[in-house]
């Protein structure tokens, strides 16, 4: 397993482009995984790109804790591999944090996608955006677990999920599990999540 741990300084600018690209028909298999420390007023970016041959098992895991008024994007693009799993893990440490965890995914034949989100929102006065679409043809399968956590004292939590799948085959597979975890008092202004399907067949 690749495992890295990366720490963010203050009113630092970063991006990272990982890139997973591999012939068809070698069976293998990688873990990776991402530890992220962003410290105030950071602005981090990473875009993950997935073109691994459609035998490859690839499973991903970012957690990031998040400190005072952070800017972080994230966006996966996944059309590679026979099951790929990317996992998220994010925690608002403290006030004026934005954050858009937002994945792609264009499957066909047996492929398999599973996409598990956590957004833990420990302070109030945070915003997040979850944002994830998928095309699938053949017997393609995508599944997507969505879970937003508001603390009890996170007052003025502003989150968003969202889960489009189009799906170009009768035997296609969408899913979708949203979770949404509120404290027990507190006045937040949450938007349950949504989620489509669509049928071209």
């Amino acid at each position: 397993m690749r495992r890295s741990r990366a720490l963010s300084r203050p009113l630092v600018a970063s991006s990272a482009v990982p890139f997973w690209v591999d012939s068809d028909g070698v069976d293998y298999q990688v873990n990776t995984a991402i530890n992220l420390a962003v410290g105030d007023a950071a602005k981090v970016e990473r875009i993950m790109i997935g073109a691994q041959g459609r035998s490859a098992l690839h499973v991903s895991t970012l957690t990031a804790a998040l400190r005072r008024a952070v800017d972080f994007r994230d966006f996966g693009f996944t059309t590679g591999g026979a099951v790929v799993r990317n996992q998220l893990f994010v925690r608002c440490d403290s006030p004026g944090t934005t954050l858009g965890l937002c994945g792609a995914s264009l499957l066909t034949a047996r492929q398999h996608a599973d996409t598990t989100m956590v957004v833990d929102h420990a302070v109030g006065g945070c915003r997040s955006r979850e944002v994830i679409k998928s095309v699938l043809d053949g017997q393609s399968r995508n599944v997507f677990q969505g879970k937003i956590i508001v603390r009890p004292d996170a007052q003025k939590s502003d989150a968003r999920m969202l889960s489009n799948a189009l799906m170009l085959s009768a035997d296609a597979e969408a899913d979708n599990k949203p979770e949404l975890e509120i404290g027990s008092h507190g006045e937040l202004p949450l938007f349950l999540p949504q989620f489509h399907s669509a049928s071209l067949n």
